[in-house]
């Protein structure tokens, strides 16, 4: 763990900050093994034979896990929890714990692990030795309770913090009555000709039915619609996707007006058409800090929206804005011993298993 994995601001979690700060001073000063491998040995046999048990079952394992005397004997993966570990196993021997003044030292210790978000399980060499078969059965159910354990917390956040983040945006935005609404729209249809035509497409229902696909996908050909229809069909779109990326709009519209490719002349248009309705008030820029890409919507939507129930979407084709609302919540509600572990469990909001290095440099770049 190095401080660059502590993702933390001053004044949020106070324990976890202090702990970042002290990482980034024990760099400035030399005081910490950068030398040793990222992967130690274990202190003994007795936790050999234990990683042994562990891979018969299979689990992944990693000795001596941590940093400056906080190390866990042995760390523990499993493949139905792909985020990171599951647990810390704590192989002791009887000679150790004797003392008073040790057992004491190993409470504050385990307190500090546990703080971090550590599960631990112990195992005494002593009770080992004595009955194996009992405490191997002891390790195995502690793993099968730990994984549940963590499925079903993580099934109960990933079904509340989207309703949470929701109640979040209501209370951050105004949401405009039906009658000022209304009034709104009518202004709007009392000026010009062509902000009427617009106008007139942005207040009511999208002409197709989005149940009957193949009317859905009839859209006017770019290369010969009149640009007022092109931003009309345009924001159709954005009414009924967004918000969404201006790039992902260019898409749907060129697949549903029947060619295969986005090319530069459709671009082009279509970027001409999203400017128009924009001038005509139908499509808005929302405002966010993701500089290379733009991100649109009409004026009855709220700036993000979470929808991680659209399995349609390519990810690399959802909002900037969205994949940091879905990260900072989650990390708000769980602790990630890592960046991967925080990265898979966004993925898997979005019901994507594979984790590859193109997806870590997409959100490294988002969340950096």
């Amino acid at each position: 763990m190095t401080e660059s994995d502590i993702q933390v601001r001053e004044g949020e979690n106070e324990g976890r900050f202090l702990l970042k700060k002290w990482l980034e001073y024990s760099v400035a000063k030399g005081k910490r093994g950068l030398d040793k491998p990222a992967i130690r040995e274990t202190d003994s046999p007795f936790e050999d034979y234990v990683i042994e048990q562990l891979k018969a079952i299979g689990c992944e394992t990693e000795p001596q896990v941590g940093v400056s005397g906080y190390f866990i004997d042995i760390g523990v993966r499993h493949p139905k929890w792909p985020h990171g570990f599951i647990m810390g196993v704590e192989c002791d021997g009887a000679s150790y714990h004797s003392a008073k003044s040790a057992r004491d030292r190993d409470k504050i210790r385990e307190g500090v692990l546990r703080g971090l978000g550590w599960h631990l399980h112990r195992i005494w060499s002593t009770s080992w030795f004595d009955d194996p078969q009992k405490e191997a059965e002891r390790l195995r159910q502690a793993i099968e309770i730990r994984i549940e354990e963590l499925k079903r917390e993580y099934s109960e956040n990933k079904k509340t913090f989207v309703e949470n983040v929701q109640l979040e945006q209501d209370l951050r935005y105004d949401v405009p009555r039906v009658d000022e609404t209304m009034q709104a729209e009518q202004k709007q249809l009392d000026q010009s000709t062509e902000r009427f035509e617009l106008a007139q497409t942005s207040v009511t229902r999208s002409l197709f039915d989005v149940n009957k696909k193949d009317d859905y996908r009839k859209l006017p050909d770019p290369k010969t619609a009149k640009p007022h229809i092109l931003s009309e069909k345009l924001t159709e779109v954005v009414s009924d996707h967004g918000p969404m990326l201006a790039e992902y709009a260019y898409k749907i519209y060129t697949t549903r007006a029947g060619y295969r490719k986005l090319g530069s002349n459709f671009r082009a248009k279509l970027e001409s058409a999203m400017h128009r309705a924009i001038r005509a008030n139908m499509i808005e820029k929302v405002s966010h800090p993701f500089n290379s890409v733009t991100i649109i919507k009409t004026p009855e939507q709220k700036d993000v929206k979470i929808r991680t129930d659209d399995t349609d979407r390519d990810f690399y084709m959802i909002p900037h804005n969205e994949i940091a609302l879905v990260a900072e919540n989650l990390k708000n509600k769980n602790s990630f011993i890592d960046n991967e572990s925080w990265y898979r469990a966004i993925l898997e909001c979005y019901g994507i298993i594979r984790f590859t290095q193109k997806v870590e440099e997409h959100l490294n770049k988002i969340l950096s």
